[in-house]
């Protein structure tokens, strides 16, 4: 929980709060929705916007449907007019104004104003790093994800997620050598590398091959 809390910016290595945990802190949310969007804030009041809406979504089990895929439920909510909808969208921009004003403001990313052009997949990586899953093959009707914190989730292969390469994962439900995917969006990696670029490293790779003794050296490249 610690490590999480770090990579999340809440803590710094040795324990201690940094101004983001204590803002983060100061929002109305669990501490993933509301690094997501306080750091979408960052990039303006239209991300902000989008970013409450999702947490909103996410915090309230039906809202824009039952799909596993929150790219369609959050579109679906925004459509609908009913009265859960419209306090909701209440609930959304009284946490959007909030966390524009423990940003600073309108936004203070220079040339990173994407605002509404931010996918959910994007959005939701902001607050779920170490949950962008990669595609990992089909096995028995089942298409294994595994998360950049190393731990594997499944879809049904029938289900139209299970088509893209990356995932970010929200919920998951079962032990760790069979959870099933519960609440995701997709992303790709070229979203991954604009808004994580800090996460990616570069690893050397050395081995020997037994027969016949040629050692080998590769640059492998890793995010989480």
């Amino acid at each position: 929980a610690k490590a999480d809390l770090i990579a999340l910016g809440v803590l710094d290595a040795d324990g201690s709060m940094p101004a983001k945990g204590r803002a983060l802190a100061a929002m109305p949310l669990p501490v993933r929705e509301a690094a997501m969007v306080l750091v979408a804030a960052e990039f303006g009041p239209a991300a902000a916007r989008k970013a409450a809406q999702l947490a909103v979504v996410l915090g309230e089990r039906g809202l824009g449907g039952n799909s596993i895929d929150l790219g369609t439920r959050l579109p679906a909510f925004l459509s609908r007019q009913g009265a859960r909808e419209k306090s909701a969208m209440s609930l959304a921009a009284r946490i959007s104004r909030r966390a524009l004003q423990l940003a600073g403001g309108s936004g203070s990313c220079p040339g990173l104003g994407e605002g509404e052009n931010m996918s959910v997949g994007a959005l939701l990586s902001l607050g779920f790093p170490d949950r962008v899953a990669q595609r990992r093959g089909e096995r028995d009707g089942q298409v294994r994800f595994r998360m950049a914190n190393g731990r594997g989730v499944t879809i049904e292969a029938t289900d139209h997620l299970a088509r893209d390469d990356y995932l970010v994962v929200a919920d998951f439900q079962g032990r760790a050598d069979a959870a099933r995917l519960t609440n995701a969006a997709a992303i790709t990696e070229a979203e991954i590398r604009h808004h994580h670029s800090q996460n990616f490293r570069t690893q050397p790779h050395i081995e020997m091959t037994a027969a016949d003794a040629v050692v080998q050296g590769s640059v492998r490249e890793a995010f989480g």
